[in-house]
């Protein structure tokens, strides 16, 4: 049996002692979320990793500051891995981060919303799926970007729509290490699932409203930049 990630183990704690201090039990969460009572269970024992998108549900339920799931995280000592290499704990370089999207508007919001979070950041855009896939997949022979920490996905992309890059990055043994968070116009109940069945770390969809749209980035990146990926 594959062993639990401390980061897992951390959330997952969090969310059993939130759960019961709103006197709520895993099946009333689980029909408030859409979920089945299995997933969360799944969440709370850190079998599974929980998405973004699905703290930032949880935390608006619940009504709590998602940063409440964040509070103390820092102090999750060293992760040893088989080899005794060892993780870093922090952040010692900036995040690198991969926007796939077509529509330039959309693509100068999303950039402006990570910068003004304040992180420290390096942003590569590529404006369509077939593209996108033939950088991710050369990584090691292209020498203009790093490899991405984190991908910003747009579903209506050409050439290859967003799902679809989604699934070959999945089934990529080289890549399907990186996270995955799409961003769409809308997205039906049945889109959302398929979008989590196919390894997505999480969603947002597009606001109207800058602000709340900010807001979305700054709740994504605040979870990321203190998590250990795989380029640490």
């Amino acid at each position: 049996m594959q062993e639990k990630h401390p980061i897992d183990l951390y959330l997952g704690e969090k969310l059993v002692n939130i759960r019961k201090k709103r006197g709520l039990s895993q099946d009333k969460l689980s029909e408030s979320m859409l979920l089945s009572r299995q997933q969360i269970q799944k969440y709370e024992t850190g079998e599974t990793r929980i998405p973004t998108s699905t703290l930032y549900d949880i935390s608006r339920i619940l009504n709590i500051n998602m940063n409440y799931f964040l509070e103390g995280i820092d102090k999750i000592c060293y992760y040893e891995l088989p080899d005794n290499n060892i993780l870093q704990q922090k952040r010692s370089t900036p995040l690198k981060i991969l926007i796939i999207e077509d529509n330039a508007s959309d693509e100068r919001l999303t950039r402006e919303a990570i910068t003004s979070v304040g992180y420290s950041s390096e942003i590569h855009h590529i404006s369509d799926g077939a593209e996108a896939l033939a950088f991710l997949k050369n990584i090691k022979k292209i020498n203009t970007f790093p490899r991405p920490d984190i991908i910003f996905l747009d579903l209506n992309i050409p050439k290859r729509k967003g799902i679809e890059v989604l699934k070959d990055i999945k089934n990529d043994h080289n890549i399907k290490d990186i996270p995955v968070i799409v961003i769409t116009n809308s997205v039906s109940a049945e889109e959302m699932r398929n979008i989590y069945k196919n390894g997505a770390s999480g969603f947002i969809v597009k606001s109207f409203y800058v602000d709340e749209f900010y807001n979305k980035i700054k709740i994504l990146l605040d979870y990321w930049y203190n998590m250990i990926l795989p380029s640490m």
